[in-house]
């Protein structure tokens, strides 16, 4: 019988399997790709959706949400902090929280340790709203990991702090070329809670929903 060479350098778990017809090991790696292209934008859409419910959100574009989220979670900051968070260019950030200010969700205020610079921050009655959709994440997170095998559930949020570290762009990269236009920021073209499938629709052009505490008006 004629033995198959094998290459030293590979180790067992290394080795490809060259009988006929096998798939090489690219083709697997292809179809992994594959399928996290599809999953990763229906996690996102399902995410969001579920916070659309929320009567505190309803009729404002999901542009403004991140930018809401970023705030809650890292302001009150500069307006640079936002766009960083979020993803977006400073005009886009600037633009988006203009809106959020004129709609009384989000305020300014001189930083007490440079009084030239100007820090963002939400109204007191948008932190509780939002303080109440990040118990409504943790809660959607929860119910997921719940159905999960208690190994799985450590490699699911290494794989995804891996997947963040290695799609996180460099200043300049390619990412940043593709930001969306100046007044445009991700999404907001998209309006939050225009139906309980989570399906949106453009908003009108026109100045933004004020604000109250249990919703937007």
């Amino acid at each position: 019988m004629e033995e198959r060479e094998v290459d030293p350098a590979r180790s067992d778990g290394e080795r490809r399997d060259d009988r006929p017809g096998s798939a090489p090991d690219d083709t697997d790696e292809d179809e992994l790709v594959d399928g996290a292209l599809a999953i990763l934008p229906e996690i996102g859409k399902l995410l969001y959706a579920g916070i659309a419910r929320h009567p505190g959100v309803v009729g404002l574009p999901i542009g403004q949400l991140k930018l809401m989220l970023a705030i809650h979670r890292h302001g009150p900051c500069p307006v640079g902090t936002v766009a960083e968070k979020v993803g977006v260019s400073m005009p886009t950030a600037s633009e988006g929280i203009e809106r959020l200010v004129e709609g009384g969700i989000a305020q300014r205020s001189a930083n007490p340790a440079d009084r030239r610079q100007v820090l963002v921050g939400l109204t007191p009655s948008a932190r509780a709203t939002m303080a109440e959709i990040e118990r409504l994440r943790r809660a959607q997170i929860r119910a997921a990991l719940g159905r999960m095998a208690p190994e799985e559930r450590p490699v699911l949020v290494r794989s995804l702090r891996v997947l963040a570290e290695v799609l996180r762009p460099d200043p300049g990269g390619f990412v940043a070329a593709v930001d969306p236009s100046p007044g445009s920021p991700d999404g907001a073209d998209e309006v939050v809670g225009a139906g309980s499938s989570g399906a949106y629709a453009p908003p009108p052009r026109s100045r933004p929903p004020s604000f109250r505490p249990g919703g937007v008006s």
